[in-house]
């Protein structure tokens, strides 16, 4: 094929990379002005984690022009077909130069904010004129400058828009088509699981300036579509914030090692804790019970394992419209275990034999503080002991967290989330006829994991760290359940929760009600963790009166003493007891209306601060 023909076979895709490639060009120099305006406020990073930086700078820079200039790449094809149409070209060149100035604006304001907040400012951005009284024009006068350069970027992005040429002729426009594919693929960040969030940017330098990789555009665009307010149907009036969720335990440091055990689809109703004499399904869990301090009246934040990490590592209730883990609000500093006991020297793992980036665990997790992330992939062999669904099998695979903490520095923090429990219940062959079905089909599944627990708690007590660690075991949310009282209710979110110590300081049971939230501040304080942090929750070893509250399906529920309520659009709908009986609990709203009305302050109280704490990014104490 002659030059010329090469020209003119490639020329449409070429007008339309021209054009794409100018807007990319331009978000680069948005980026430098980033860097070096909040140099100082940047971390170092090595030759590896700058490699990092400009692999996720392109793949989010792409991902928002591919679709902020989806006009541009249609009216780029219809200006090859009918190239005599001027407003074709005017309309092309007005919306490139309104994307720019939409993003030079946003980025200009996060180079501005970034020294505050240390994040990209997203959606949130509309609401923060309406904290205060100072005038937008205030701001502009400060940052005059600023506006120039605003306006310079998109004059100049107006003056050097690719522009049509008689060249680019529509006989060729078919290869516009190949341009579709390649374009989808790099805007979800590849041949990825999930496509690639913003939540996601910690990956690309996860010891370096992450923050670098993200664009404005985009992190605006995917917050306000996310729509990831809190669901109370009515804006509070004066929110604000418990000055005691900064907590701070006066106690004598006991440093010990952590382990947190998550066992999937754990309900209270599989254990000997049901209280409704139901068969038990973990005949080992029951017997570490006996040895361990129980809490009887403990529930999950959710119903979906997204909600149970944020609410166990970081104190965060499930009281958004998708998991928290999932929104622009993951992104913003928070206290958390790991991070938090990364000032008393601990070293932090964690492990979940899924896929690597099996619900967005791995980049949570790194924005919190966790040193390692062990998954499927790192499992050898893993085709051997792969449950062919959601990765490797539990008995295994905690085999192989054992061996891996028994190489931490200590003092740790380890973390380990089964699987095999998950539906569809898959256990490996060979064990199959060594545990018995119930009723459900879960339950066979539920004696395998507990089988799995009781091997790895024997691999780990011939280890050396065993004897001075604290065992945390719960469940990230209940699953299938046989009774109508843990179907309904608050006791739909029932699980276990225990803490083990080997030297059997820990021992009894604890009536006060509690959930995930409580888990950091319960584990903090029984370490004598010294620095002050923010927390939802509420150490459970206090003498404070304990709650638990959830959201599900336009519902609020909080759990408080022996009782619960329901709301839904601000008015009571059930009280309830908490107390175990064979059926769903009678309402008992009418009979007890006062104590309903205080329950329900108590719960706009709890929604009120949270909501605080989101919108004024105060989740960290600083």
């Amino acid at each position: 094929m002659h030059k010329s023909q090469t020209i003119s076979f490639l020329s449409p895709i070429y007008l339309l990379l021209k054009r794409y490639g100018w807007a990319m060009l331009i978000f680069f120099f948005l980026r430098i002005f980033f860097v070096l305006y909040n140099f100082n406020q940047i971390q170092s990073t090595n030759f590896v984690g700058l490699l990092g930086v400009l692999q996720g700078s392109f793949s989010y820079d792409w991902i928002f022009a591919w679709y902020s200039l989806i006009p541009v790449f249609f009216i780029t094809w219809f200006q090859i077909h009918f190239p005599s149409q001027k407003i074709l070209a005017y309309a092309g060149r007005i919306w490139f130069v309104f994307v720019i100035l939409i993003v030079s604006t946003l980025t200009l304001i996060d180079a501005f904010y970034f020294p505050f907040a240390k994040v990209r400012t997203g959606a949130e951005l509309l609401t923060l004129t309406g904290d205060n009284n100072t005038s937008m024009m205030v701001y502009i006068s400060d940052y005059w400058w600023a506006v120039l350069l605003i306006l310079a970027i998109s004059f100049i992005s107006y003056y050097w828009y690719p522009k049509m040429e008689p060249k680019y002729h529509y006989k060729y426009s078919w290869v516009f088509l190949v341009f579709i594919p390649l374009g989808l693929l790099l805007s979800r960040g590849g041949f990825r699981l999930k496509p690639l969030h913003t939540t996601d940017a910690i990956m690309f330098s996860p010891d370096g300036p992450w923050q670098i990789t993200l664009n404005s555009g985009l992190v605006f665009g995917q917050t306000f579509l996310d729509n990831d307010q809190a669901l109370f149907p009515q804006k509070l009036n004066n929110p604000s914030a418990k000055s005691s969720d900064l907590q701070q335990f006066k106690k004598i440091a006991n440093y010990k090692n952590v382990v947190i055990v998550i066992l999937e689809s754990f309900g209270k109703e599989y254990t000997n804790q049901n209280g409704l004499n139901l068969p038990s399904y973990t005949p080992f869990l029951d017997s570490l019970s006996k040895q361990s301090l129980v809490f009887t009246q403990f529930y999950a934040s959710g119903l979906k394992s997204m909600d149970a990490l944020p609410a166990i590592y970081s104190s965060i209730p499930a009281l958004l419209n998708k998991p928290f883990i999932t929104t622009s609000y993951s992104m913003k500093a928070m206290d958390a275990l790991p991070n938090l006991l990364k000032k008393s020297g601990y070293s932090s793992a964690f492990f979940h034999g899924a896929d690597v980036n099996s619900m967005g665990f791995r980049s949570y997790l790194k924005k919190m503080g966790i040193d390692r992330y062990y998954s499927k992939n790192d499992f050898k062999n893993s085709a051997a002991h792969y449950d062919g669904n959601w990765g490797i099998y539990d008995e295994p695979f905690m085999q192989f967290a054992a061996d891996e903490l028994n190489s931490m520095q200590t003092p740790f923090i380890g973390g380990l989330f089964t699987l095999s429990s998950h539906h569809p219940y898959s256990i490996p062959k060979n064990l199959e006829s060594q545990f018995v079905s119930g009723t459900l089909p879960i339950h066979k599944s539920i004696r395998y994991t507990d089988y799995a627990l009781q091997q790895f708690m024997k691999k780990a007590a011939t280890m050396p760290w065993y004897k001075n660690t604290l065992f945390v075991i719960t469940a990230d949310h209940s699953s299938q359940n046989e009774s109508e009282f843990y179907r309904n209710g608050a006791s739909k979110y029932a699980i276990p929760f225990l803490l083990f110590t080997p030297n059997g300081e820990l021992k009894g049971t604890n009536n006060k009600v509690g959930s995930q939230i409580d888990i950091m501040p319960t584990v903090l304080d029984y370490l004598g963790f010294p620095y002050p942090f923010i927390s939802m929750g509420r150490s459970l070893f206090t003498n404070e009166q304990g709650c638990a509250v959830q959201y599900f399906q336009n519902t609020y529920s909080l759990a408080q003493g022996t009782l619960a309520i329901a709301t839904s659009k601000n008015q009571v709908i059930t009280l309830q007891s908490t107390l175990p009986i064979p059926k769903t609990p009678e309402n008992i709203l009418t009979q007890f209306p006062s104590k309903a009305d205080s329950l329900q302050r108590e719960l706009l109280e709890f929604i009120s601060n949270f909501q605080w704490r989101l919108e004024h990014n105060a989740l960290q104490n600083k």
